[in-house]
């Protein structure tokens, strides 16, 4: 299960989705670069890991038009979502939503991991 809301109260601004299998939430990266030497061999610098890193993809199956309504409705209107799921509680800005072969997608990128 996945809880959208809004930060501030909006009657209009909380949705509980289904976690369907194709939504992303556990990939995680560290920030670096790896950059060729004049020697032949590399250099490599690790900025380490930040949860601001990650992309939320949430991917519902058969969703309503109230589903694909909200998510629109919170693209075109918030520059910030709180969302609850299986990894945790994030504050996060959303990017994208689309609907094509009866499939929603969601996109929002983290800006920060709220709990512990």
């Amino acid at each position: 299960m996945i809880a959208i809301a809004t930060p501030t109260y909006d009657l209009s601004g909380h949705r509980i989705f289904t976690r369907a299998e194709n939504s992303e939430f556990k990939q995680v990266s560290r920030r670096g670069t790896r950059t060729k030497t004049l020697d032949g061999g590399i250099s490599i610098y690790d900025g380490g890991y930040s949860d601001g890193d990650r992309t939320l993809n949430i991917v519902q199956y058969n969703p309503t038009e109230a589903d694909y309504d909200f998510c629109k409705y919170i693209v075109q209107y918030y520059s910030e979502v709180v969302v609850s799921c299986v990894e945790g509680i994030f504050l996060c800005w959303p990017q994208t939503t689309n609907i094509k072969n009866n499939e929603l997608t969601f996109t929002l990128l983290v800006k920060e991991k709220l709990n512990g």
